[in-house]
């Protein structure tokens, strides 16, 4: 390892040596500082680190991080997106740093931080990336170790989504909500999301060819899903359980042949084509919780004033409503599962299978003949 010291024109000085035949140079004010940062660069070799990435900060590094798995494929445009989000927030505090600088005490610290402006889960979640992240600079041997590990995710404080805005909707708000969104031209949507146990995405995403008449089921194969601030595009289903054929019972039948009424008046025949959404914004656009939500907002207070005060939700509460109703009419959890494209029972889906898939047909057809009794839509 032959090594040279030099003194550059600005002052500072040069050191260049050799490791297993590569050329380095480190720079310093002093000899002493050279000789500091070289016996760091042989520690790091002699641990097997690269020494390519060692003065790698960590917003460098996401933008590769982030790139690779882009360019793999196996990544969806959501996830990207999220994932630049949560990664926004850890960039204020940590982008500016080395990988191998971040110790387990910034962890923490960005922790305090995010938890005064985020939710636990956004907090959990924003946390968990910064520990992907770190992982992958472990896994390509630039850091010796994660300095996230180890590092707990902060107690849940705020209400579950699912005790309000995912909440579960009673038979009163049912029917009260229905009779307010009377001439909306959501109303045949949420409808459907009722009745189906459908995902707001899957429903959006639904063409007239996916409208299986002649088997009698509807097949699900795609969402909308956000890629950016303002933009959503139809991609893959959640997750690949997603992907799934539901009946299609009398009720459901009703409802759609309602909206192609609805589509048709509003855009003429060429709304009714089998590669035409069912369902869309008054523009035509692409239906999603950002143009949704403001809705229902404004259908709940319409209710309200009619004297039935409804607490606000947002459309995944169909499908909580929908799974609820199920489960209290006796519907087996994993037969609950393959209907709505829940994953987190696969292991009932696998070892306790439903011996009679009439008597689980039938339960779904009482479940959508109980909703439309709530509605009461003549």
């Amino acid at each position: 390892m032959a090594k040279k010291k030099t003194k550059r024109a600005d002052g500072r000085y040069q050191l260049g040596f050799r490791i297993d035949g590569v050329r380095y140079n480190v720079c310093g004010a002093t000899r002493a500082e050279c000789e500091e940062k070289k016996r760091a660069m042989l520690n790091k070799a002699e641990q097997g680190l690269s020494l390519k990435d060692g003065n790698i900060i960590l917003h460098d590094y996401y933008e590769r991080w982030r790139e690779r798995r882009i360019k793999s494929g196996q990544v969806k445009p959501s996830t990207i997106y999220a994932n630049n989000r949560r990664y926004s927030r850890i960039d204020k505090t940590l982008g500016h740093k080395k990988l191998a600088a971040i110790k387990k005490d910034d962890v923490y610290r960005l922790q305090a931080s995010l938890v005064k402006d985020l939710s636990s889960k956004g907090t959990n979640d924003t946390i968990a990336l910064l520990k992907s992240i770190l992982k992958s600079a472990v896994d390509e041997r630039i850091i010796p170790y994660n300095p996230a590990d180890g590092v707990r995710s902060v107690k849940r404080t705020e209400e579950e989504t699912a005790k309000n805005t995912h909440r579960y909707l009673s038979g009163d708000e049912i029917t009260a909500f229905f009779e307010a969104a009377a001439g909306s031209i959501y109303k045949n949507l949420f409808l459907f999301l009722l009745l189906s146990g459908m995902r707001c995405g899957e429903a959006s995403a639904l063409t007239w060819a996916d409208i299986d008449e002649k088997n009698n089921v509807i097949h699900i194969t795609k969402s909308v899903t956000r890629i950016s601030n303002k933009e959503f595009v139809i991609g893959s289903t959640k997750t690949q359980d997603s992907k799934r054929d539901i009946e299609l019972t009398d009720e459901l039948r009703n409802v759609l042949a309602s909206q192609k009424i609805q589509q048709a008046g509003l855009f003429g025949i060429r709304a009714v084509r089998d590669e035409q959404q069912i369902f869309t914004t008054l523009s035509g656009g692409l239906i999603n919780q950002s143009n949704t939500c403001p809705v229902i907002a404004n259908i709940c207070k319409k209710a309200g004033k009619a004297g039935h005060q409804i607490e606000r939700f947002t459309p995944h509460a169909f499908r909580h409503t929908f799974i609820t109703y199920e489960l209290e009419n006796g519907v087996p959890m994993n037969d609950i599962a393959r209907q709505v494209g829940h994953t987190n029972t696969i292991t009932l889906q696998k070892y306790y299978s439903h011996e009679d898939p009439e008597k689980m047909k039938e339960a779904f057809r009482m479940v959508s003949r109980d909703m439309m009794k709530l509605v009461k839509i003549s």
